[in-house]
């Protein structure tokens, strides 16, 4: 449960019993029920309900408020992320899979020091995970963390494996996992707004801050949110929402950085003009993907997946927008990732 062997004083988040993966429910946990998250630590806010959200790969859901909203982002260096808002419509949580670049040389005397360090609260989370030694491993958790600097105390709670330094000091934090499944590295992490606009770890005054900041509905409820996350295994099937690129150079209908989804066998195809429809068939291990739309355009794609892949060739027709002159354009190859 949180404030296992922490510094802190009261309080923590909400969500203190461990996950386990798989599908989730498809509502929050039950606050009066015996052990629940609420139960577990401090009281947790009053919320009209919980739900359970699930990214656009599968690959991992976790629950919120009802008033939350989670709003995926343009792709960066993640293969997929998530800003999550609270009912002020401001950025309180951060989740991204399959991340790049993590990591650096660490503290780095005279450019980079390192300060006193306090882990305030934390619990632990079952996460499958691969083993993480620098910085020092520990077992995946959500932790409320500060370090103290010469001006100012900077706070950060997300979901880690590793502390930064193992002698009570610190200059940054390490808010990833390293997971044993398709989403591989994640980062789940609580962002705050700077005064110059920018947003991130939480800056105060003083350490004192930081541990009454804890005792807050904002901290209890992000750190419930945080401690729920799941990660699955890959979906089946097609089932999914691509970005798609292919190598065709007909310069009529581009399909490179469209976007794919597939449910139920119900296929759509979204591209800055018009929305194609129609449906993914599976024969023997093959998908078929055939949508249509204005000016009689039509696309076929046929492939197969493995894991976050949609790999094949197929092509594309239809009449210019004046209606004179039908075209197509083979597609030699194309790759649908999932987002």
């Amino acid at each position: 449960m949180f404030l296992t062997g922490c510094t802190a004083a009261t309080g923590g988040p909400a969500a203190a019993t461990k996950t386990s993966t798989g599908t989730a429910p498809t509502a929050g946990p039950d606050a009066s029920a015996p052990g629940s998250p609420a139960t577990a630590g401090a009281t947790a806010p009053e919320e009209a309900a919980w739900n359970t959200f699930t990214t656009s790969d599968g690959l991992a859901t976790w629950q919120m408020p009802a008033t939350w909203t989670a709003t995926l982002q343009p792709a960066g260096a993640a293969q997929l992320n998530y800003y999550l808002t609270g009912p002020d419509t401001k950025v309180r949580l951060y989740f991204a899979d399959n991340i790049e670049g993590v990591g650096g040389p660490g503290c780095i005397p005279g450019y980079k020091p390192a300060y006193p360090y306090q882990l305030l609260d934390h619990a632990d989370v079952a996460l499958p995970v691969t083993e993480r030694t620098n910085p020092v491993g520990v077992s995946a958790r959500v932790a409320y963390e500060a370090i103290q600097f010469p001006d100012h105390v900077f706070a950060g709670l997300g979901i880690t494996q590793g502390l930064q330094n193992s002698d009570g000091t610190a200059c940054e934090f390490g808010h990833f996992v390293l997971t044993a499944t398709q989403a591989n590295i994640i980062e789940f992490a609580a962002q705050y707004p700077a005064t110059d606009g920018s947003w991130g770890d939480r800056s105060l005054a003083t350490m004192e801050e930081a541990q009454a900041y804890m005792d807050t509905d904002e901290y209890k409820t992000a750190a419930r949110i945080l401690a729920s996350l799941h990660l699955n295994d890959a979906p089946t099937g097609l089932d999914g929402v691509y970005t798609i690129l292919e190598n065709a150079e007909c310069g009529i209908f581009d399909l490179s950085g469209q976007v794919l989804t597939v449910s139920a066998g119900t296929a759509t195809i979204t591209t800055p003009g018009q929305t194609l429809t129609g449906t993914a068939v599976e024969n023997g291990g093959i998908w078929d993907v055939d949508v249509s739309g204005l000016q009689s355009t039509v696309v076929h794609l046929t492939g197969t997946v493995s894991g976050t892949k949609y790999r094949g060739s197929g092509n594309y027709a239809g009449i210019h927008v004046g209606g004179e002159n039908g075209w197509t354009c083979d597609v030699p190859s194309f790759t649908a990732t999932l987002r």
